[in-house]
């Protein structure tokens, strides 16, 4: 059997993290001389990374979409419901306009019969407060 107390020593596990480093470093220059050399590697890599981020956000877009149809759906449904008592809601609504418009237009022609008869009270006044003229009242005062 394996002694595990070799890898108890501190000295042991950091020749080993040292040695896993370097074949990292060794692997990844291999991989990027491979690269260097194929121009179309890096294209076919960029290519594969852009088709995983489409395909990413063709999954967040349909899951938003399907978010989306279900809200809808629920709404509509809801909605559905809530038709009578609406359209009983906005027929009360405009009846209500209509009787306050009513009550306006037949104030207004209130006001106007109130304006016209004290004009008349006006001018009755004014005659009568005003002396009459007479024909000696034409006459040249000079005289």
């Amino acid at each position: 059997m394996v002694d595990l107390e070799l890898f108890a020593d501190p000295l042991v596990v950091i020749l080993i993290a040292i040695g896993v480093f370097v074949l990292r470093v060794v692997f990844l220059a291999k991989r990027l001389k491979a690269a260097a050399k194929d121009l179309t590697f890096a294209d076919l890599r960029a290519l594969e990374e852009a088709k995983r981020f489409l395909n990413a956000h063709k999954e967040s877009l349909k899951d938003a979409k399907n978010t989306l149809q279900e809200s809808l759906g629920g709404a509509r449904d809801t909605l559905r419901n809530f038709d009578a008592p609406f359209t009983q809601t906005v027929e009360a609504r405009r009846k209500g306009i209509k009787a306050a418009m009513d009550d306006l237009v037949k104030s207004r022609a209130g006001y106007k019969d109130e304006f016209r008869k004290g004009i008349k009270d006006a001018k009755k006044l004014y005659k009568q407060a005003m002396p009459r003229k007479t024909h000696r009242d034409s006459s040249p005062k000079d005289i």
